[in-house]
């Protein structure tokens, strides 16, 4: 039988063997990025040279840079709407880098390069 979409996966973990167990917790605790999570996790796991990594995922330097990038672009671009520059002072400072996405937000700030 061929399969009708190579990109949709079905899986069944086993909650009685307790590496699956952790697998089926970490994977519920990412909430509605799921799909992110595993990607990230897989290819993290299939990748032979870890360096190689870091051409996929941006570490948070890079991404610091690229969003300062596209902030000055938006500021300079006289016919967007005007937007509000909160200043590092104003941020929410409470929140730990564990509680972000990196993974999607690479993604994200990827598809801006490719313009």
């Amino acid at each position: 039988m061929e399969k009708k979409a190579d990109y949709r996966f079905n899986i069944n973990l086993n909650p009685n063997d307790p590496m699956h167990m952790t697998a089926i917790n970490a994977i519920n605790a990412q909430g509605r990025h799921k799909s992110q999570f595993i990607v990230n996790a897989i290819v993290h796991y299939v990748m032979d040279d870890k360096s190689q990594m870091k051409a996929i995922v941006p570490d948070k330097e890079e991404i610091r840079s690229m969003c300062r990038e596209i902030i000055s672009e938006m500021l300079a671009d006289t016919t967007q709407t005007p937007i509000t520059v909160i200043r590092e002072e104003e941020t929410i400072s409470d929140q730990s880098d564990q509680e972000f996405d990196f993974g999607s937000i690479a993604e994200t700030l990827n598809g801006f390069r490719k313009k």
